[in-house]
């Protein structure tokens, strides 16, 4: 009986040691495939050093600058035909003030609608800019990922703590000015 005890002892004693052998080779195999390098990019931070953002921005503003002075004369002559309307109030007959007043409206409906196409498309102008932005930005961050061997690049704002070794943003900034300072916005409209 006591063989066949030393015996069950012995067996139980190699199992435990071929299983866990076993579950420390699979534990090192694993933490060796899942080894990466990851690396942090702040959107905010290269959105505004980025050389090409500055331009894309700075030709919105113009672009911008001058629909508010086309806007601007339109709501001036609004504002003078309103005043003209009122004047005639007393002068027109019910029938004609109401149809002048229809023409007016008419005119403040156009004026409204014509807002709102000048702001879709300084809006679609600004994402075509934006569009070719991003193409560029995508090929210099895989660039010094494939140089660094980095296999995964997390945006900075949705990460909650990190070391700031894994920050590329400088090196981002740095290289997408010199490949991109400045990016050619499309006319509004054309």
């Amino acid at each position: 009986m006591r063989t066949l005890n030393r015996l069950f002892y012995i067996l139980i004693f190699c199992v435990l040691a071929a299983t866990s052998t076993n579950v420390v080779a699979q534990e090192q195999a694993a933490s060796e495939n899942t080894a990466f390098k990851i690396a942090i990019l702040d959107m905010k931070v290269l959105l505004q050093r980025s050389s090409a953002v500055e331009s894309i921005q700075k030709q919105i503003n113009e672009y911008r600058s001058g629909f508010q002075t086309k806007i601007q004369s339109e709501e001036d002559e609004l504002r003078k035909a309103r005043q003209e309307l009122s004047k005639q109030r007393n002068i027109l007959t019910p029938e004609s003030y109401a149809e002048e007043s229809q023409k007016f409206e008419s005119r403040v409906a156009e004026v409204q609608r014509m807002v709102q196409k000048l702001r879709q498309e300084l809006n679609q102008s600004r994402n075509i800019a934006m569009s070719k932005f991003d193409g560029t930005l995508n090929k210099v961050i895989q660039t010094i990922a494939t140089e660094k061997g980095i296999v995964l690049v997390m945006r900075k704002d949705q990460i909650y703590i990190a070391s700031n070794s894994l920050d590329i943003t400088d090196e981002v900034v740095k290289r997408l000015n010199e490949t991109l300072s400045t990016i050619t916005v499309p006319q509004p409209g054309n």
